[in-house]
């Protein structure tokens, strides 16, 4: 049965292989394409922040290694321009965003995203929003 689960996933394994190792260099290649891709806002929206995630966010794919997420926030800087919540119009800003703004967002507010992500925020003088499900 495991074997059987294996075969299935191989084909998504190669295509997600093939896109992470295409996308640095077409991305080298043509500004014209990364002006494209990062224009108006773009929110990028984490869950856990965890080396050791939980059986349920390892299931759904919802977390990201402390590694990750330090090296996925250089990774955003270098290509937009991170603002503020507060920047945003509805939340009492006042100017125009940038063409390649980006806003961090955290949701349902799982524990490793304030014990591992605050920290690594700050470390990088990133600012984010966390979103907090109550109900959890």
């Amino acid at each position: 049965m495991k074997h059987r689960e294996q075969l299935r996933r191989l084909p998504r394994v190669i295509v997600r292989k093939s896109i992470a190792r295409l996308g640095p260099r077409l991305e080298q290649r043509s500004d014209g394409l990364r002006n494209t891709l990062t224009r108006g806002l773009t929110i990028f929206c984490f869950h856990e922040i965890s080396d050791t995630p939980s059986e349920y966010q390892r299931g759904r794919k919802i977390f990201s290694s402390e590694a990750t997420f330090a090296a996925q926030l250089v990774w955003i800087a270098a290509r937009f321009q991170l603002i503020s919540p507060k920047d945003l119009p509805g939340l009492g800003g006042d100017r125009t965003l940038p063409d390649a703004a980006a806003l961090i967002t955290f949701d349902d507010a799982w524990a490793g995203a304030f014990t591992h992500g605050l920290p690594i925020l700050a470390a990088q003088g990133v600012p984010a929003l966390y979103f907090i499900n109550t109900a959890t």
